[in-house]
């Protein structure tokens, strides 16, 4: 536990200089990238009239990092991360500038939403590895709770201001608007002061030495459980927001009862909303507690909201039980569900939080810092791996079996999970052994 005189508040991080630089730089280039990926989407479905295309919109953004992401933290470990983040924000603006001239081609479109994506996997890295090294080690579960809380609402501001900036403005102007904001932010990084470089930027990249790198950063998750379970939830974490984002229009429409274009109000907004304040308590007050605790509560409030919500979805389709909590909102509500699951995805996300914030903590204060970054890309290669899965798979599922099917095993897939993580299992083992004895 941390000494209570530290006040740990998130005003004395953004105190902080590099890291008030570094995070303002941060909230910027994500809402100028979310904003650019919600406009295209509005641009691809608008010409094409399919839902595939928005799907393949989604793919082209995962793909780069799962193809390039490790391979952009070994880069990142042997670069000055100062110098990769001023020089991968250069590069977005100049691809911005480019593209407004191919605004009119779906194909296009694809082609330069996979190239930002791709130059984005070098800042992701080198933001990452800088947050120890501007901020104490007693500061850092401030610190990533602010990255996270920020993180989530610029994914949603980006995609709340994208649709109506483009409503009044049109697409070309708000394409000017996210390049200025790339310039912008490139401007703010510039003033980072610079850090002692501890890579290896002397040595030359070959096809030995990232195979050699790999095998490093791979032997060190294997002999580090700490780091690989950290590794391991904040996939899991993300795979869950990427499930909800696919499900969400279905489960708008078939469970709730609600038009499908409410989707991110009565899900997506709950969850955010939970997301922030859960970050927001974790910055202020979970020094005061284990970060394998959070982790564990955020693992299992999860788990268990999930299979309530489905078993109440089954129990009200199939006409069985009539519960309490659905007669008490019928009144207000087309759906008894609705305020029911809108809490349940408030309280989801909060747990959410606390499994990222603590997550991100154990990677920056456990992992060696010349290894850092080839451990965020890792962790950037298998996030995107896994959103690939739902893009394409959990569409299908829920239509052959039914989205409350895909929440169901979803929470039970988390309960599983977080019986091994907390040790709950080799206590029980260890029980079992004794008596046999």
């Amino acid at each position: 536990m941390q000494n209570k005189n530290h006040t740990h508040t998130l005003l004395e991080v953004l105190s902080i200089k590099p890291f008030f630089l570094l995070w303002i730089a941060q909230v910027i280039t994500q809402i100028a990238f979310n904003m650019f990926v919600f406009i295209i989407g509005i641009l691809v479905y608008r010409y094409s009239r399919m839902v595939t295309s928005v799907s393949f919109l989604n793919i082209s953004v995962s793909v780069p990092a799962v193809i390039f992401a490790f391979l952009s933290g070994i880069l990142v470990d042997r670069l000055d991360k100062r110098f990769v983040l001023i020089t991968s924000t250069i590069i977005r603006a100049l691809i911005m500038l480019i593209f407004i001239n191919f605004s009119q081609n779906i194909f296009m479109m694809y082609i330069f939403v996979a190239l930002l994506s791709l130059v984005s996997q070098f800042f992701v890295p080198a933001e990452a590895a800088l947050i120890p090294r501007f901020v104490e080690k007693d500061l850092l579960l401030t610190a990533n709770s602010l990255f996270i809380m920020t993180f989530y609402t610029a994914i949603i501001g980006g995609f709340v201001m994208g649709g109506i900036l483009l409503e009044h403005f049109g697409s070309t102007t708000m394409f000017m608007v996210i390049l200025a904001l790339y310039i912008i932010s490139a401007i703010i990084l510039w003033f980072l002061p610079k850090v002692e470089d501890y890579g290896t930027g002397s040595q030359m990249l070959t096809f030995a030495q990232l195979r050699l790198d790999l095998v490093e950063v791979l032997k060190y998750l294997k002999s580090t459980s700490a780091v690989f379970q950290a590794v391991m939830l904040l996939t899991l974490a993300q795979a869950i927001i990427q499930i909800f984002v696919t499900v969400g229009p279905g489960f708008a429409d078939k469970v709730l009862s609600i038009k499908i274009t409410q989707a991110s109000v009565f899900i997506l907004g709950p969850a955010t909303l939970g997301m922030i304040i859960g970050a927001m308590f974790v910055g202020s007050y979970g020094y005061k507690f284990r970060k394998k605790n959070l982790i564990n509560v955020g693992i299992f409030l999860s788990g268990i909201l999930l299979v309530f919500m489905s078993l109440l979805v089954i129990s009200t389709a199939n006409n069985k039980l009539e519960t309490l909590l659905e007669r008490y909102f019928r009144a207000s509500s087309e759906s008894g569900l609705l305020p029911v699951s809108v809490v349940c995805f408030f309280i989801i996300g909060v747990a959410n939080s606390f499994i990222d914030v603590s997550c991100n903590t154990v990677l920056q204060e456990r992992t060696l810092e010349r290894l850092r970054g080839k451990i965020y890309g890792i962790l950037q290669s298998l996030i995107n791996g896994v959103a690939i899965i739902p893009v394409l798979i959990s569409g299908v599922i829920a239509d052959l079996f039914g989205i409350e099917k895909v929440i169901f095993l979803l929470g039970i897939v988390l309960l599983l999970f977080g019986i091994y993580t907390s040790g709950i299992y080799r206590s029980f083992l260890n029980k079992f052994a004794a008596r046999e004895e």
